[in-house]
């Protein structure tokens, strides 16, 4: 046979004649483009593969038809410093996507030019965590009584992953009885929920760290004793 003619080209990044076995992932692109052009969301595709796999066929084809389909395409090369700005975003945002938006936000505002630079990453997130403190988190501290921020702040000493009703009530120098009305009603204000029996967990991200910052020492509320009936009515 003729070289000329040979259809395989074991190039990276040749698209080959026929696009073979992709036929779901074009599916899913031409869905996605189709609901987005009568203004309907669509969850986004990642292309994700080992090397040699057909990423950058995928990726092309995906391209030339959003073009057919009167989209524009943007092209954008992942650096080093991208990438960095990235983790950094993770990291600090903990896949919330509210605190991925304030600190996008801030990166953006802090680049001097069309580039976020790792240095203007970590200044976003002294700036986000400062507005958070005082904006984001402070209303949530604000509807909270002096024992039921205690509370909070007990568990924020015990780490930011669900702890036991049981600990934190060590904490406060009180049985698991005593701040059961307390934990309820945290939970009924959204501030905690329940995530198994005897566990609870702050609803929202780095919560744990804003309260050891706004209360730096845990300092149990005295119990208050209840005065009874017959000496009250004395």
């Amino acid at each position: 046979m003729e070289r000329w003619q040979n259809p395989y080209t074991p190039n990276a990044g040749a698209k080959p004649p026929v696009l073979v076995g992709r036929e779901d992932e074009l599916e899913s692109f031409e869905t996605l483009l189709r609901r987005l052009g009568v203004g309907r969301t669509e969850k986004s595709l990642i292309a994700v593969g080992l090397r040699g796999v057909g990423k950058t066929v995928l990726l092309g084809e995906f391209r030339q038809r959003a073009l057919d389909a009167d989209w524009q395409v943007v092209e954008v090369e992942v650096t080093k410093c991208r990438l960095c700005m990235g983790r950094t975003a993770n990291w600090f945002s903990e896949g919330y996507p509210y605190f991925l938006q304030e600190f996008g936000e801030a990166a953006w505002d802090l680049a001097t030019d069309r580039r976020i630079t790792e240095s203007d990453a970590r200044t976003a997130v002294v700036a986000v965590e400062e507005k958070l403190d005082t904006g984001f988190f402070k209303v949530r501290l604000d509807r909270t009584t002096e024992l039921q921020r205690a509370y909070l702040r007990a568990m924020a000493e015990l780490g930011a992953e669900p702890q036991l009703a049981s600990d934190v009530a060590v904490l406060l120098n009180r049985s698991s009885s005593q701040c059961g009305t307390t934990r309820k009603q945290l939970i009924d204000k959204g501030l905690l929920y329940a995530t198994e029996h005897g566990y609870a967990a702050f609803t929202v991200p780095k919560f744990d760290e804003c309260l050891k910052r706004a209360i730096p020492d845990l300092e149990p509320p005295t119990i208050r004793q209840r005065q009874s009936r017959s000496a009250s009515a004395g």
